[in-house]
C-alpha cells in the first residue's frame, strides 16, 4: 500500500514539473498559522500572492500515511510546489503539518492512535480558521483533498446496536440499525435482528438465546462469524443459575452484567445483582478483564478511589470491599452521548471517574455537547455525532432523530425512526467513506437471508 502511494506521487511530480514552469513571484508572502482542534494544536503555512487584497483560499490536504505541511518525499516537497504555482495564479494557499509531526506533534498523541477520523476533523478546522483571514475570500474558498479523502468527508454510516425488555420482562432482546448518509443525504434506516458487530475478522452476530434451568427462564449470550465460512459454529456463554444482559459491545470486547436469576417461594421468577464482567469478544468464555492490569496501576487507583467515593456519599466508609474482586467487576454503559465505565460493589454501582479507553470505545467524540443538544431537543436522552459531522443521531424515549449538521450546528430533522419501550443503545460503530458503500451491501444481504 505504501508502495503505491509513494509511485503514485513520483508519477505527479513528474506531470508537474513538465508542465509547470516555476516563476519568481516578488510580492508572494508566506506566513506561519498555528489553528486549533479542540485542544490540540496544530502548525501551518499559508501562502498569499500579497497582504493587500482578498483571495479564494485552496486547503491541501495530505494522503495516506503521516505527512508534514510540505508532504516531502525524498527531500521533494511536493506540497510546497503546488502552492507556489497556484499562488502564481491567484490563489491563497494553506498546508498544515498532520497531527503527530512538526509543529502539530502534540505531546499527548501517539501516532498509532490516529484515525481517518481525525485527520478529516482536523482539515474541517484548518478551513474554518483559513476562513477568518483578513486575507481569504470566504464565499470562495475550498478545499482540495484526494478522492479517498473527499470520500471520507462526504459519507458516513453508523452500526447501532440496541436493547429492550423482552415482553414477559425476564430478559433483553437485540437489533442492530445501519444508518448512513452519502453526501448530504440520509439513507433508509435498515433495521436487523441482533448485533451486528463489525470486526477485523469481518462481521459477527452477538444476541442472546432463551432458555430453561431448574424452572426459571434466563438468557444466555452467544455469538457467531458471518461470511461463507460453513464451519463457522456459535459459540455460547453460560453461567449456572445467572441470566446474561448485554450492556455494551465493542470491536473487540463485550461488558454484561450477570444476574442471578431464582424463583421466590410464590413460584414467581426473581432476579439479584450479580456481577459485571468485561471480556474479549474471542473468548467470551475466558478470563474477565482486570482493569489494572489492562490500563495501567493509575487507572486501578482511579477504580478504588471511585468505589470510596461511594462509599463515603452513602454513609459506608467503614465498610471494606474486596479489591481483587473489584479489579474484574466492572462494565461500559451509556449516558448522556458517552460512553462511560461503572463499578459494582456489595452495597451499589457507582461511576468510575477515568475515561473509557479508546480500546473499548473507537471513536466516541459528540459535536455539539450534549448540554447543547438538549438545549435545542429538550427530550434527548443520547446521541451520536458522525465522525465527518455530516449528521447527528439523537435518542429520545420513544424516538430515533436524524438532523443534519450545517456549519457544526444542528440542522433540519431529516428522519424519525421508532423505538420499543425502554430502547437503549448497547453498540455504536462508526466508518467513513468507500466502506459505507461495501457495508450497505453487505448489509442489504444480511437482511435478505
Amino acid at each position: 500500500m505504501k508502495i503505491k502511494f509513494i509511485l503514485k506521487n513520483v508519477i505527479a511530480i513528474i506531470a508537474l514539473t513538465l508542465i509547470t514552469t516555476f516563476s519568481s513571484f516578488a510580492d508572494m508572502v508566506e506566513q506561519n498559522v498555528i489553528f486549533n482542534n479542540g485542544q490540540l494544536k496544530f502548525g501551518g503555512t499559508l501562502a498569499l500572492p500579497d497582504t493587500v487584497n482578498q483571495y479564494p483560499a485552496l486547503v491541501l490536504v495530505t494522503g495516506s500515511g503521516l505527512q508534514n505541511r510540505d508532504e516531502e518525499i525524498f527531500g521533494f516537497k511536493i506540497f510546497k510546489q503546488i502552492s507556489d504555482y497556484l499562488v502564481q495564479q491567484g490563489y491563497a494557499v494553506f498546508r498544515y503539518d498532520d497531527r503527530g509531526i512538526g509543529e502539530s506533534k502534540n505531546e499527548h498523541i501517539s501516532s498509532d492512535s490516529i484515525t481517518m477520523f481525525d485527520y478529516a476533523n482536523d482539515a474541517y478546522s484548518a478551513f474554518t480558521t483559513l476562513k477568518s483571514h483578513k486575507n481569504i475570500d470566504k464565499n470562495n474558498s475550498k478545499l482540495i483533498i484526494p478522492k479517498s479523502q473527499k470520500e471520507t468527508n462526504s459519507k458516513s454510516g453508523l452500526l447501532l446496536g440496541l436493547k429492550c425488555i423482552d415482553e414477559l420482562g425476564l430478559g433483553c432482546n437485540y437489533r442492530t440499525l445501519w444508518i448512513s448518509s452519502s453526501y448530504g443525504k440520509i439513507m433508509p434506516i435498515v433495521n436487523i435482528k441482533d448485533l451486528v458487530v463489525p470486526r477485523k475478522s469481518g462481521f459477527w452476530k452477538v444476541g442472546v438465546k432463551k432458555v430453561w434451568e431448574k424452572g426459571v427462564k434466563k438468557d444466555i449470550v452467544w455469538s457467531e462469524i458471518l461470511g461463507n465460512n460453513k464451519t463457522s459454529t456459535i459459540k455460547y456463554r453460560n453461567i449456572s443459575g445467572c441470566s446474561s444482559e448485554i450492556l455494551f459491545v465493542g470491536e473487540e470486547y463485550i461488558s454484561m452484567d450477570d444476574r442471578k436469576v431464582y424463583n421466590d417461594d410464590d413460584g414467581d421468577q426473581r432476579f439479584e445483582s450479580g456481577d459485571f464482567s468485561v471480556l474479549p469478544l474471542d473468548n467470551f468464555n475466558g478470563n474477565k478483564m482486570d482493569f489494572s492490569k489492562a490500563f495501567g496501576d493509575d487507572a486501578g487507583s482511579r477504580l478504588k478511589y471511585s468505589a470510596d467515593l461511594y462509599l463515603k456519599k452513602m454513609n459506608l466508609s467503614k465498610n471494606k470491599i474486596d479489591e481483587n474482586k473489584l479489579q474484574t467487576n466492572w462494565s461500559v454503559d451509556r449516558r448522556s452521548g458517552r460512553w462511560m465505565l461503572r463499578g459494582r460493589i456489595p452495597y451499589g454501582d457507582f461511576d468510575v471517574m477515568y475515561a473509557a479507553p479508546t480500546i473499548l470505545t473507537d471513536y466516541d467524540d459528540l459535536y455539539p455537547s450534549f448540554d447543547v443538544i438538549k438545549k435545542e431537543i429538550p427530550d434527548a436522552v443520547d446521541a451520536y455525532t458522525s465522525p465527518n459531522r455530516d449528521f447527528i443521531v439523537v435518542l429520545t424515549e420513544t424516538k430515533l432523530k436524524i438532523y443534519s449538521l450545517n456549519n457544526k450546528k444542528i440542522g433540519k430533522l431529516d428522519r424519525e425512526f421508532d423505538l420499543k419501550n425502554g430502547e437503549t443503545a448497547v453498540m455504536s460503530q462508526w466508518l467513513l467513506g468507500s466502506y459505507v458503500d461495501k457495508w450497505n451491501k453487505l448489509i442489504k444481504n444480511m437482511k435478505k437471508n
